[in-house]
């Protein structure tokens, strides 16, 4: 389908195929007329970092960074802004979007972009959780 509507990129603290909650309500709406990409938190392991991005039948692509497992913070935010900007923007030719974020955690590595619009939904009192990392401006 072809749309003149921004894409929207969502970086998540959640698993899209975790528990069907407010995020899957609101972007499989967003998908009906727009590329919706759902960035979830990095799984690490012995990895080559890549992407693994993989489609919904609502029409949501969900993207998985697979990194390796040892980066300090500022290697992480590096190998993440990486991906997101060659394997993600650049592969599927994103050039006018739509940053939702649902992680402040994600803002070291996204804080260069320039979107058109910054939607942040605070679902969540991240800060609450259980081994939750704290946030340093870098």
């Amino acid at each position: 389908k072809l749309s003149t509507s921004p894409d929207l990129i969502c970086l998540s603290h959640l698993r899209w195929d975790f528990v069907w909650q407010r995020p899957q309500h609101l972007l499989s709406r967003c998908a009906r007329d727009r590329r919706v990409f759902f960035v979830e938190e990095p799984i690490f392991g012995d990895f080559v970092p890549h992407l693994k991005i993989s489609a919904r039948d609502c029409g949501v692509s969900v993207v998985v960074p697979h990194l390796p497992q040892g980066l300090d913070e500022i290697e992480l935010a590096a190998v993440q802004q990486a991906l997101l900007i060659d394997e993600l923007f650049m592969e599927h030719a994103i050039t006018d979007y739509i940053l939702w974020y649902y992680t402040p955690m994600a803002l070291p590595f996204t804080d260069h972009l320039n979107p058109e619009l910054v939607i942040y939904d605070c679902m969540d009192e991240l800060s609450a959780f259980k081994f939750a990392p704290l946030l340093t401006n870098s």
